[in-house]
Order: C-alpha cells, then structure tokens, then sequence
C-alpha cells in the first residue's frame, strides 16, 4: 500500500481547486456574452424564426454536418495507416463522434485527442498514433488560417475596414503558416532551435518529446498522404461554411455564401480559444456580431447558432453517448498490431 506524501496531495488539491476555478470562470464568461446577446436580441422575432424551421433543409443540414465528421474521421485515418495502423473507417468515425464527446468537457477538446490516443493503445505504437493527432491539429488550424486570410480583402470590405492594407496581411500570414508547417517538419531546425533555448536541455521530459517529435516530423516521408490530407482539410472547411449556410437557410436566413466563406474560418479559430465551456455565448454573440455587419438582425445570428447546435446534439452528441453507453468495449475497438 502506497501512501501519499502530503506535499502530493496538497498539489493535486492545489490542481483540483485550479481546474474548478478555472470551469467555473469560462462558465461565467460564456453566460455574460449569452446574456448579452439575448439582451440585445428581439426573442418574439427569433421565437418566429426557430418556429417556422424549413424540414427538408434540416435534414440537408444534419447529412451534411455529419457527413463532415465522417471526412475528419476519414482524413485522420489516412494518415494512421501511413503509419501502419489499420482501423476501418466507421471504427474512425467511432472513436471521432465519441471523443468529441468527451472533449466537451476539456478545455481546446483535449480529452478528445487523449481519448482516440488511449483507444489506439493496443497497437504499441503510441509515438506514431499521437504523431498523427498532432498532425491533423497542426495542419487544420494552418489550413483554416490561410482561408481566414484569403477571405480577409472581403470581410474586411463588408466590416467597414481598408481592404487595400490587408494585402500585405495576407502575404505575410499565409507565409508564416507555410513556413511554419515546413518548419515543423525538419527536425534539424527545430532541434537546433530548442538547443539555444538554455533552460530546454535540463528539463527531464526533452528525451521522451524528442522522440514524440520525431516521429511527428518523420510525416515528411509520406507526402503524397500529407498531400491527400491537406487537401481534404481544405474540403473539411468548405463543408463547415455549407454546413453554417445551411443552418441559416433553415431558418430562413439567407446569408451571402461568399461572406460566410470568410468568417465562418475566422470563428472556428476564435472559438479554439478556451473561453467559455463550449463556447456557449461566445459562439452566439460571433455569428450574431458578423451577420449584423450584412444587415441581418442578432435573432438572425442566434437562431443560426442555435440551429448548429441543435444538429451538433442530434448528429453527433446522441450517436456518441449511445455509443458510449453500449459499454467499454467500444472504447478500445477491436485492432490488431501491424509490423
């Protein structure tokens, strides 16, 4: 029997008490900007909104929101099986819908990365698996970043600000998030880099993320998949743009899709943020402040808001809990070593 020391569990207090605190303000943040959204919203005209919801393009709506999932489960699939890891897709889609699931509650949807992480552990190749995770996060947020900068020159017309000076804005950002990707890739760079920094070398975890970092930066080899992965990320942000039209067309708010083409990646990125619990207000308050910038009233944005997640909960959230439910079994889907 092991006892803890009382400095140890004086630090896991000191953490449990970190994280409440922690919950408990992003909960206070999200309900502020809730709050002031609907103050400032007409609730009769998004009571008109929510009531007169178009059928066939709710359905639209919810196929296409989880046909979304299926593709980010699909593309992270492709890069775990240059790895040699074998899963089907539909176990993929599993392990996505149910770490989504699981993430709700971390901030940046971290337990969902451990989860898929833990799920995949059977195969022994755990520097590879998180390799992939790392990727697909990296990638994705580089990706979403060059489309919010391409689509600054619009947004930027429609927001009222000197659309000329956003040229040299956009050159430098999609530049950096190319060399940074690049960059990321070339270990010799990289561990040059960390070498320089002095108080890097004594700390006692660098061997064991060495070795997780070179095996993230050994994806170089396989470009054509990197290839193949990027070019489904840049899809993925086009389904999330359609899915966001859709949820307006639903309720009869027809929102330009050239618009929503450049703030809706713009969003994605903010809402990373670890704001609120899961983004409930800041989500809300985003698409109500951007929509009344083309001429459409709060209600207008926070029926969208409200439509999005009304599918996330029908389209992912229910499926995952029943998966979850079902029992253990299914979190560690049945997987074989490949050599």
């Amino acid at each position: 029997m092991t006892l803890e020391t009382p400095r140890a569990a004086s630090g896991k207090d000191s953490s449990t008490r970190f994280g409440l605190i922690t919950t408990l303000v992003r909960v206070i943040i999200g309900a502020a900007c809730l709050a002031a959204v609907l103050w400032s919203t007409d609730l009769e005209g998004l009571g008109r909104r929510l009531g007169s919801i178009r059928g066939g393009v709710a359905v639209m709506l919810l196929l296409t929101a989880v046909a979304g999932r299926v593709l980010m489960a699909g593309k992270w699939n492709l890069l775990l099986r240059s790895r040699g890891v074998l899963i089907s897709t539909w176990q993929a889609t599993r392990l996505y819908l149910i770490g989504h699931l699981l993430g709700s509650f971390t901030p940046g949807a971290l337990g969902a990365d451990v989860y898929r992480v833990t799920a995949l552990r059977r195969f022994g190749r755990t520097r590879e698996i998180v390799a992939t995770v790392l990727l697909e996060r990296f990638v994705g947020l580089a990706v979403v970043g060059i489309v919010t900068a391409l689509g600054l020159p619009v947004s930027a017309r429609y927001l009222g600000a000197d659309s000329t000076r956003m040229v040299s804005v956009i050159v430098i950002s999609v530049s950096l998030m190319v060399v940074g990707v690049w960059a990321s890739l070339s270990p010799s760079l990289v561990e040059g880099l960390a070498r320089k920094v002095p108080f890097v070398s004594r700390l006692g975890v660098v061997g064991k993320i060495r070795d997780f970092y070179r095996s993230y930066a050994e994806s170089r080899i396989h470009g054509g998949t990197l290839a193949a992965f990027t070019a489904l990320t840049v899809l993925e942000v086009l389904v999330t743009v359609l899915v966001v039209y859709l949820a307006g067309r639903s309720v009869g708010v027809d929102a330009p899709l050239g618009y929503l083409l450049c703030i809706v990646p713009l969003i994605q990125i903010l809402l990373r943020l670890p704001v609120s619990f899961q983004g409930i207000g800041v989500q809300e308050g985003l698409y109500a402040f951007f929509l009344a910038k083309v001429g459409f009233s709060p209600s207008d944005g926070l029926s969208i808001s409200l439509m999005l997640r009304l599918t996330e909960i029908v389209g992912i959230v229910l499926p995952a809990s029943l998966l979850l439910w079902k029992g253990p079994a299914l979190l560690s889907p049945p997987v074989s070593r490949v050599e």
